[in-house]
């Protein structure tokens, strides 16, 4: 049976797929609309698609990565219930970082009007795929027995 620690993760993995609609309606409705976007020839414009291109292909795998080395270290702690927790964290953590870009690259597709933002956005949801907590090894979280000394 899953606990709620295990929920809060799958919670923030959806909660950020929401944001990501929710930027997708916003920006659809003020660049549309109310002609809400960055100028093609301003350096704002040059810095934001500068920085969030860097941020996706730096933090995607450096997400995962360390989702995977930080797991790894504390499925090895005796402590069950810091254990769990920490593992909770890492979980948070990796699929908050992607999915802020996730969210962060959709919005600007609309603000800056630039393609390459639609093909961030889309490796970010790529990501987000990797990054979704499987059941099963939440269950595994759940379910391994309490390590006995002696």
């Amino acid at each position: 049976m899953m606990t709620n620690k295990t929920y809060i993760v799958m919670t923030v993995y959806y909660a950020m797929l929401l944001l990501a609609i929710v930027a997708a309606m916003v920006g659809y409705h003020y660049s549309g609309q109310m002609g809400v976007y960055v100028q093609h020839d301003d350096p704002l414009n040059r810095g934001l698609y500068t920085f969030m291109i860097l941020y996706t292909i730096l933090t995607l795998p450096a997400a995962l990565k360390l989702y995977s080395v930080g797991e790894r270290k504390a499925r090895a702690m005796e402590n069950r219930a810091e254990r769990e927790s920490r593992i909770m964290w890492y979980g948070v953590a990796k699929v908050s970082v992607i999915g802020l870009g996730f969210v962060a690259n959709v919005l600007l597709f609309y603000m800056l009007r630039e393609t390459s933002m639609l093909y961030m956005a889309g490796i970010s949801a790529v990501g987000m795929l990797f990054a979704k907590p499987k059941r099963k090894d939440m269950y595994r979280m759940d379910d391994e027995p309490e390590k006995s000394e002696g």
